[in-house]
């Protein structure tokens, strides 16, 4: 019954979109009995449940999906969207600490966790040595043309208190990110750049 069990989840998503997430959650449920290896309704009540502020739910949602499909980028990346949200850093740590030893050559991943250790809000969570090792190897890997890689290497430079270095990178990420048309990376960077003026690293951001 594949059409059945598409058409369950697709009224998930739409009644989701209206906003009636208890409905949706029911809608996917229903389709997960029938099929219990659907990835994408386990990942879509995962997001109903968390609108609805059960985060707890929607987590083992999300993780159902990922025991089928490790490396279901959907799935991961709200799991670790709604762990950031509800100020669950050490589970975040954990998942992405995880997922880049599945994916050593994930470059983009390795990025994501390096920016995570450089700027999370907890500082018993940061580790700016570790996210330096990250952060060069992605920028080595792209050869230092990266606006968004020289600006996470920025602020792990900073996270380490390296901030001349901090300064020096982030100013040529300023400067790719304008060739680029990327003007609203380039203009957080530069907020950045005061903050390293002043030896304070950035904590707290996406």
């Amino acid at each position: 019954r594949p059409d059945f069990v598409e058409a369950l989840n697709n009224l998930g998503i739409a009644l989701s979109r209206k906003g009636k997430y208890e409905e949706a959650v029911t809608r996917f449920r229903t389709a997960l009995r029938i099929r219990p290896d659907y990835l994408e309704a386990y990942n879509n009540m995962g997001l109903a449940l968390a609108e609805l502020g059960r985060t707890d739910e929607a987590v083992a949602s999300f993780e159902e999906a990922l025991k089928f499909d490790p490396n279901y980028d959907k799935a991961f990346n709200n799991l670790i969207a709604v762990l950031m949200k509800a100020g669950r850093f050490k589970e975040v740590e954990r998942k992405m600490k995880e997922g880049l030893r599945r994916r050593p050559e994930d470059m983009k991943l390795a990025m994501s966790l390096a920016w995570f250790l450089s700027t999370c809000p907890d500082p018993k969570v940061r580790d700016g040595r570790r996210a330096v090792e990250l952060a060069e190897e992605v920028c080595l890997s792209t050869g230092y043309r990266d606006a968004r890689a020289l600006d996470v290497l920025a602020a792990a430079y900073a996270e380490e208190g390296r901030f001349e270095e901090a300064i020096k990178v982030a100013r040529r990420a300023v400067r790719l990110a304008f060739s680029s048309g990327m003007g609203s990376l380039a203009k957080e960077v530069e907020g950045r750049i005061e903050l390293y003026r002043k030896h304070r690293a950035y904590h707290g951001g996406p």
